[in-house]
């Protein structure tokens, strides 16, 4: 994708609906930054994503933007911006849990997984732990998360596997 950043993000005007604008403002640069995720130009997107955090610290955009370094798989900096949120969904505790198991600190994915089972149960939370489990030969929890998994979505064929080596494994 070919797009002028200047005319994709630009400053907002000055005037009496500044909090309506910027709010919209914000939006544009949130969904500027999308467009050039999809496309895999994650420089451009964290370009974007930089510009709109000077104009605002909104938890959303640093959400994103911590969501752009782990894609593009800088792992310390997807730390750093994770760290620095006031998280309270389950979307971000996964990514911190993904991020955690990419830096091979599997207490701390299983820390960040299991806050994010507590807020919203998930098939990728159950999946990844157990994963992790099965790469630490604890092969009871591991049957124990993809049995999980299978009655949380039975449609996920690849637990079926794990959970089958896991059993034979014990």
């Amino acid at each position: 994708l070919l797009f002028p950043l200047n005319l994709l993000a630009q400053t907002p005007s000055n005037n009496n609906k500044s909090s309506v604008n910027k709010k919209s403002h914000l939006e544009n640069y949130l969904n500027t930054a999308v467009l050039f995720k999809e496309s895999f130009e994650y420089e451009k997107a964290e370009e974007i994503l930089k510009q709109a955090l000077n104009l605002d610290e909104e938890q959303k955009l640093k959400e994103y933007l911590g969501k752009i370094y782990f894609l593009s798989g800088r792992l310390e900096k997807a730390l750093k911006v994770f760290s620095s949120l006031n998280i309270s969904n389950w979307r971000s505790y996964i990514y911190l849990g993904l991020i955690h198991e990419g830096l091979k600190d599997s207490d701390l994915a299983i820390k960040n997984y299991k806050k994010s089972l507590k807020l919203k149960p998930n098939s990728v939370t159950y999946f990844r732990l157990g994963k992790i489990y099965r790469a630490s030969a604890d092969y009871k929890r591991a049957a124990d998360f993809f049995t999980k998994l299978i009655e949380f979505d039975p449609s996920i064929r690849l637990a079926y596997y794990y959970l089958g080596e896991s059993l034979l494994k014990l």
